[in-house]
């Protein structure tokens, strides 16, 4: 969802995802804002290291 729509923070994550995350996944509300925000987090964590490597 976050290629398709090439949106990595955390707020734009939840407003994309946060609905059909919880009705796929069937979680619940802490749940599902904590796996958005960690993927949210892990995208900076990537975008940061290929930074660092690559200058």
């Amino acid at each position: 969802m976050a290629w398709q729509q090439r949106t990595f923070t955390v707020v734009e994550l939840h407003r994309l995802a946060y609905h059909p995350v919880r009705a796929l996944a069937g979680l619940g509300a802490q749940a599902a804002v904590r796996a958005i925000a960690r993927v949210a987090g892990a995208y900076a964590n990537r975008y940061l290291q290929r930074r660092t490597l690559h200058g």
